[in-house]
């Protein structure tokens, strides 16, 4: 169990012990199946309490906005590329009280930067 770079390294057994080192969070449900919940990368601490970036993201977008989330603990960034959505994001995120109002920022930018498979380049932001 674990990375192949190379043939031989299929004989080598499980090095890792059962573990892989992902990154990933996920969860197990009752029938045993794993969900993805996000990257480890992609959570921050807004005074103390934990936030997604990724459910985040999703839970925006949803709502019919565009926008991305980056930053570190106590600085969450959310970008957007619409400047009439930022105070209906704030409104959005005040109402549902997802985060402190000191504990992030909305910012307009032109263009989210994406790669050639569209993800987003988040050091980009």
């Amino acid at each position: 169990m674990g990375y192949a770079k190379t043939y031989s390294d299929f004989t080598l057994g499980d090095l890792n012990k059962g573990v892989l080192k992902t990154g990933d969070i996920a969860r197990r449900d009752s029938d045993g199946y794993y969900y993805i919940l996000g990257r480890k990368k992609r959570f921050v601490k807004i005074y103390g309490v934990r936030v997604g970036l990724d459910e985040l993201e999703s839970f925006i977008n949803d709502k019919g906005f565009v926008c991305v989330c980056s930053g570190l603990d106590d600085n969450l960034k959310i970008y957007t590329t619409d400047s009439a959505s930022i105070d209906k994001i704030h409104d959005l995120i005040s109402k549902n009280r997802l985060v402190h109002s000191a504990g992030y920022s909305i910012n307009l930018i032109d263009s989210i930067p994406r790669s050639e498979s569209g993800k987003v380049i988040y050091s980009e932001l």
